[in-house]
């Protein structure tokens, strides 16, 4: 199957159209004030000091996004693909209960663990059919490193992400985010890998 090609243009109307579906605003980072007094606390009790350059933030449906939409290589690309995707997935999350989400995402462990679990399994899906190869749970459940979770989480994330990776090996494309964003892409080019949407 051909290679997508994911051009600055398609790029950047993938998130218009995800943006519309879902019912999230992007929004640059580093305009965005509320986003400034955050980077500040993450500083003041020693957090990651590229919070700002480094992490896509999505709070209730307004997602943060630390870079220009479109721009940078083709690599760079794909991951703002997946990094859409996964930030939709929050929205769902958020949309289902968002009482029981705006509390128990910053509060809980346990539940932001799950919460990016189930995130990083859509971005999972998205780099499986963009470059055909299925992205090591183990990485990904890492990544959760950042998000100040107990590594007992962290262990429960990756078994999360090893029984999705069982299924995206063979095309599976369980999410439903996943299922909405790939049928764009489909219109429009065929994925590196074969999927089941």
């Amino acid at each position: 199957m051909e290679k997508v090609i994911v051009t600055p243009e398609n790029c950047k109307a993938f998130w218009a159209y995800m943006a519309q579906k879902e019912g999230f605003t992007v929004v640059e980072k580093a305009t965005a004030e509320e986003m400034q007094a955050i980077a500040w606390a993450v500083r003041a009790i020693g957090g990651d000091k590229n919070w700002m350059k480094s992490y896509t933030v999505t709070i209730g449906t307004r997602v943060y996004v630390p870079f220009k939409i479109g721009a940078g290589t083709h690599t760079d690309r794909i991951h703002q693909v997946g990094t859409c995707m996964h930030e939709a997935q929050h929205v769902r999350q958020y949309k289902r209960n968002p009482a029981e989400y705006s509390i128990s995402y910053p509060f809980s462990r346990a539940a932001r663990a799950h919460y990016e679990a189930d995130a990083y399994g859509v971005t999972m899906e998205s780099y499986y059919y963009f470059t055909g190869v299925v992205w090591a749970p183990g990485s990904l459940a890492n990544k959760l490193k950042g998000y100040y979770v107990d590594e007992a989480d962290i262990h429960v994330c990756k078994k999360h992400l090893q029984a999705r990776a069982a299924l995206v090996k063979y095309g599976v494309i369980t999410s439903g985010v996943s299922k909405e964003g790939l049928r764009w892409w489909n219109k429009r080019c065929k994925g590196h890998a074969k999927v089941y949407i």
